[in-house]
């Protein structure tokens, strides 16, 4: 089995609802949620997230879409009110944390261009929780941690 076959695996055992706490990038506490589901007769897992403030802001809105392509390659589609546009986040690995949780990357951009913006999303997995974590670098920025949430399984 590939890596990514092994993320497609950890992602559709993962299917459900999540609410839990986060930080974004302001250093702004939010409730998160987040719903993976299976949408065209199982070809492509739906991924709904948000992040709210505490008084209600909301600091993302997020509808994305995990597939592999025509070619077999597994990405991550990202559109959520923060992206531009839809961006397409390549599966780059899975790794494996000490306490069993494992991390699944998707990566857009080269991380080492900071003429450019690049970004990385978790979606680590443990025993009934998902954290979904952003890392980015806009042009002329640092490449670094942003914003996250640690959510369970409702």
């Amino acid at each position: 089995m590939s890596d990514a076959e092994l993320a497609w695996g950890l992602l559709a055992e993962s299917v459900g609802d999540y609410q839990g706490r986060g930080l974004n990038h302001e250093k702004q506490n939010f409730t998160g949620k987040l719903n993976l589901k299976f949408e065209f007769e199982n070809k492509v897992l739906l991924l709904t997230s948000s992040a709210t403030g505490d008084s209600g802001e909301t600091y993302h809105a997020e509808k994305s879409w995990v597939g592999f392509d025509i070619t077999g390659s597994l990405y991550l589609y990202v559109c959520s009110n923060n992206h531009p546009a839809i961006t397409p986040h390549l599966f780059n690995r899975v790794e494996k944390t000490s306490d069993g949780v494992q991390k699944i990357v998707f990566r857009f951009g080269d991380l080492n261009d900071k003429n450019s913006f690049r970004e990385e999303v978790n979606i680590n997995i443990g025993k009934g929780v998902i954290e979904h974590f952003y890392s980015w670098g806009l042009p002329g920025g640092d490449f670094e941690p942003r914003s996250g949430s640690k959510m369970m399984k409702n």
